[in-house]
């Protein structure tokens, strides 16, 4: 694990103590197990937070070349000569290429973490 990925770690489980400490405080003893168990499978629990926030990011990316794409193919429509047309046209063509890599890490990111949801709202 990287310097970054420890500290992520550290700061999770930090997190989850003053949770379980403030459970404690109010005596909740049900979400105090609840937070011991959380505790004890940390590794799973934090592979899945960072999964999540890895297929968010893949969406937002997502979102941003579809925009991308959008203003391309209103340039397209406008454009009057055969070269910049040409031009515009490489430069979707890369763009669908790059959206169809983005779709694969998508949909390989969601086997790996067993997400079941093909997608969270995500506003860019």
């Amino acid at each position: 694990m990287n310097g970054v990925g420890k500290g992520l770690t550290v700061a999770w489980i930090n997190d989850y103590l003053d949770l379980y400490n403030y459970a404690k405080a109010i005596g909740d003893e049900a979400w105090q197990a609840d937070i011991l168990e959380t505790l004890r499978s940390h590794d799973v629990s934090i592979r899945r937070e960072e999964q999540a926030a890895v297929r968010e990011q893949l969406w937002r990316q997502f979102d941003a070349l579809n925009l991308r794409l959008l203003e391309l193919y209103a340039r397209l429509r406008e454009a009057d000569s055969g070269e910049s047309a040409e031009e515009l046209q490489g430069q979707i063509w890369a763009l669908k290429v790059e959206r169809i890599r983005l779709t694969n890490r998508i949909c390989s990111s969601r086997r790996e973490s067993g997400a079941k949801t093909a997608r969270r709202n995500v506003r860019p």
